[in-house]
């Protein structure tokens, strides 16, 4: 369950939210970040639409991050 300590940030205008604290690599999250925000944003600007996979085992930053900003429509 979320609590007011989670980490969030705001990212072109929209709040973006997180349960937990994130440590190693991940940490970039609490400081108002997404986990590799230069490969999402250069993935964004070739603008290719479609479907995106996120075929990770971590906490989903790419997932959140191409279904808030580059998806046509959420699944």
């Amino acid at each position: 369950m979320a609590n007011e300590s989670d980490p969030k940030f705001i990212y072109e205008g929209r709040e973006v939210r997180w349960v937990g604290a994130y440590a190693g690599s991940f940490s970039v999250i609490n400081n108002g970040r997404f986990y590799e925000q230069p490969f999402l944003e250069a993935v964004r600007a070739l603008g290719l639409g479609g479907t995106f996979l996120d075929i990770g085992t971590n906490v989903g930053t790419h997932a959140l991050y191409f279904g808030m900003f580059c998806a046509e429509r959420v699944i």
